[in-house]
Formats: C-alpha cells, structure tokens, sequence
C-alpha cells in the first residue's frame, strides 16, 4: 500500500440505478445467472434436498449447469442485450429470450428421465428435457 501513497486518485460516486449503464451485463446476462442461481437454490429448501454447502464440488457442478444454460442458442442474443439496453451499442437485436421464459416455463411437473418421480427443476435450454435437481446439477447434464 505505501506504493500507491505518492498517486493522485479521485473517489467517484456513481448515481443510483446507474450500474446496469456503467456494467451493462447486470442487465442481461448477470442477471440471468442470478435467476437461474436464485432457482436452484430455492429448489433445494423446498424440497429439503441434501447437500454439503462446503463440498467444492457442488459448486462446480452447479455454476458450470448454469454457464452450459446461457450458452445455449436460445439465449443467443442476451449478452449483446446488455449492451444495446444500456446505450453502449447502437445496434437491433433480435428477439432476447430470458431463462424465466426459457428454462422455468413449464408444463410437466416431474422429471423426464425415465423412472425418476422427482419434481422439476428447470427445462433444458439445449434438448428441451424437464430435469429434477439429481438428474441436472448431481448428474451434471452438459451439452458442449
């Protein structure tokens, strides 16, 4: 720290509801990735499924389900979304898909593997398949 004593900064407060300009993502994809987060985890105290919160690989499993959903085609257009709704990009685009349309807009209310009676946690954007928490985030269902 004693480096920096000797430099000139300047401390600069960003006025409220200015973030998703400054960090246009927080309109579009960060705030997908909190949903889809936000989903999982009520999931989990609804249905008093068992995990180990300090087990580093649920973690993984988890955040890497939600990286492979929002890499789908359908939700092509979302980080550039972002971009366009905070000004920075003077470019259309096309129609935005979001996961709340996408991966929890469903019908079936169990699980699509066969003879698993599990209650659904999302659709897969990928393959369309309805998947309980077991069958997504502990049998970690990736499409590459």
């Amino acid at each position: 720290l004693s480096k920096f004593k000797s430099s000139t900064y300047t401390h600069t407060l960003f006025p409220q509801g200015s973030t998703g300009h400054i960090q246009p993502q927080d309109l579009s994809l960060f705030r997908s990735w909190r949903i889809i987060h936000q989903k999982i985890e009520h999931y989990e105290q609804n249905n008093r499924t068992e995990m180990n919160l300090n087990d580093r690989e649920y973690f993984i499993n988890m955040h890497s389900i939600i990286h492979n959903q929002l890499s789908a085609p359908e939700f092509k257009n979302l980080i550039k979304s972002g971009f366009v709704e905070a000004k920075t990009l003077n470019e259309t685009v096309g129609e935005v898909k979001k996961p709340k349309g996408v991966s929890f807009k469903f019908y079936d209310f169990y699980c699509s593997v066969t003879r698993c009676e599990e209650r659904t946690l999302l659709t897969c954007a990928w393959c369309k398949r309805h998947l309980c928490y077991f069958h997504l985030i502990e049998d970690l269902h990736l499409h590459l």
